[in-house]
């Protein structure tokens, strides 16, 4: 996920992410988004399972992530 433009001080964010009936897709973060212990937890990797991440901003500029997964 590229680094998004025009994060709002104070925002919080939500994004859906699905896999199709193949599953198995990653995905790659970008340098504005932090995760508590220092890396992005990994994907649901099973055929349509869907996780949900949230992001908090303070600044404006990074984005402070949390992942609920596994939504399948």
């Amino acid at each position: 996920v590229n680094n998004p433009t025009n994060i709002k001080a104070g925002a919080t964010y939500v994004l859906k992410v699905s896999q199709d009936v193949t599953g198995g897709w990653g995905i790659i973060w970008d340098t504005a988004f932090v995760w508590a212990g220092g890396s992005a937890p990994a994907p649901t990797a099973s055929s349509l399972g869907e996780d949900i991440y949230v992001f908090v901003s303070f600044d404006g500029q990074t984005l402070y992530s949390v992942g609920n997964l596994d939504y399948s």
